[in-house]
């Protein structure tokens, strides 16, 4: 007879999806149903995450990602860890996956053996336990109860280790309970684990910034815990990005190495487009406009400054920022936003608002970290931007596509009687709506190159119908 494997006749069916998937139906058939069975936030994702997404799909990032994921996103996710929870890793201590859900089944398969033991406290997250089944290791479930906040004390975690235990998956803020360890009590469970160093903590820490007690503190903290413990985060509940599936772990790196080779080998990659739209929710701002606007009007109401300049905000956040500042009868005299001839993302509604609004305009990038030159005719320098590992400019965004506008663009400059990066600047302040650019000249000569461009800056009513059938 045709039958599953064991493995799999094991598992329990996901009670948590289970659940959610009879709140739809029930909806659908009208009934006024509270759905408390998946962790879904009541929020949309941010406009400039999903703006860098779509940047992200412009710019063909459609390809396989490194199976650990972006240098860019691994990059972020370390500056995350250092300025919110004050802990240092490198890029080659990160791995992302599909959703925090991988990273936790990922850690698993990777350390447990066929009859080790994972100490998981109760109440649980339903899949922790078959997660365990899954490596063919056994649960080993502590109940906590409501009279001690759900929480396992240090003396039930040493009264459940047995020299079977390899792991302890703590989940805090706790998914479902909400309870969240506090500093003194991650510090006593550490002391009882300190005794036992084959042990490896599992911190599921995917719920730390929707916390109201306080500040979120990590069992890595703790003094000789980071070494063994493997933080497990992702974009889903603070961003409101549960579908775009990144999650992450930090950790030693062996045990990184070997959730890469895990993760190589049954899905690569997470979604190269997920990547660089968590990348944005990492590395933008995380005040909300108006308590930046009403930081930036006291100081100008200080006479500190003089005018607030803002930087980076989509059209919607300006907006929002302007009627803040308008409010507090505060000028706003610029705003820095990228724009080129290959990023022209802001035309369609910000460039519009601020001319409206008589708000000047500084262009950065102008040169689209340097591809408005000559430098990317024939491939990638091995000296350049895109070589690199890190930076703005990824080697996956030197597309075939892209070179050949700019050798198009490159080869009307000079028509013109100018270089490409002199073309690429005039282009831009040809327009009224430019107040300036912010050129990044590493040497004298770009420079000289750079002013160029001002002794030029008209373009035939042709030359712009030609340079708009190259870009499109």
């Amino acid at each position: 007879m045709t039958q599953v494997s064991a493995r799999l006749a094991s598992l329990s069916p996901s009670a948590t999806l289970a659940m959610s998937q009879k709140s739809s139906e029930l909806k659908a058939q009208g009934v006024d149903v509270i759905n408390l069975s998946v962790g879904e936030p009541d929020f949309n994702t941010p406009e400039p995450i999903k703006d860098a997404a779509k940047k992200a799909i412009d710019e063909n990032y459609s390809r396989y990602s490194p199976v650990a994921g972006y240098p860019a996103l691994r990059n972020a996710i370390v500056a995350k860890l250092k300025n919110e929870n004050g802990l240092e890793y490198t890029a080659n201590q990160i791995s992302c996956a599909n959703g925090a859900k991988q990273s936790v089944c990922n850690t698993i398969m990777v350390l447990v053996n066929p009859g080790d033991e994972v100490i998981i406290p109760a109440p649980f997250w339903v899949s922790y336990p078959e997660m365990v089944k899954l490596a063919e290791g056994t649960p080993v479930i502590v109940a906590a109860g409501i009279e001690q906040d759900f929480k396992i004390t240090p003396a039930q975690l040493e009264a459940a280790i047995t020299p079977k235990t390899k792991a302890l998956i703590l989940c805090s803020p706790s998914n479902p309970t909400g309870s969240v360890y506090s500093a003194e009590e991650l510090a006593g469970l550490a002391e009882v684990l300190k005794k036992h160093p084959e042990i490896i903590v599992i911190a599921d820490e995917i719920y730390e910034h929707i916390n109201y007690i306080g500040k979120h503190n990590s069992i890595a903290q703790v003094d000789g815990m980071k070494d063994r413990t493997v933080i497990v985060n992702g974009v889903s509940k603070a961003y409101a990005m549960t579908g775009w599936r990144i999650g992450f772990i930090a950790g030693p790196e062996w045990i990184v190495k070997a959730v890469n080779k895990l993760q190589g080998q049954y899905t690569s990659g997470p979604c190269s487009v997920s990547q660089k739209a968590a990348e944005a929710a990492y590395t933008g701002s995380q005040t909300p406009v108006e308590e930046t606007m009403g930081a930036l009007a006291d100081i100008v109401r200080q006479g500190k400054a003089l005018y607030v300049g803002i930087s980076n905000y989509t059209a919607g956040q300006t907006e929002k920022a302007l009627a803040v500042l308008k409010e507090h009868r505060v000028p706003c005299l610029i705003h820095q936003a990228r724009y080129s001839m290959l990023d022209r993302r802001i035309e369609p509604d910000l460039l519009p608002l601020l001319k409206q609004e008589g708000v000047g305009m500084i262009a950065f990038s102008p040169l689209a970290q340097g591809m408005l030159t000559d430098k990317y005719l024939n491939g990638i320098p091995d000296n350049s931007r895109a070589a690199k590992s890190t930076g703005h400019l990824q080697r996956e965004q030197v597309t075939e596509e892209k070179i050949n506008k700019v050798r198009q663009l490159n080869d009307l400059a000079k028509q013109r009687g100018q270089t490409l990066a002199e073309m690429a600047i005039a282009w831009l302040l040809k327009d009224d709506r430019v107040t300036s650019v912010l050129v990044g000249a590493s040497s004298v000569a770009q420079l000289i190159d750079n002013l160029k461009a001002l002794q030029n800056t008209a373009f035939s009513a042709e030359e712009i119908q030609m340079i708009e059938n190259i870009l499109q």
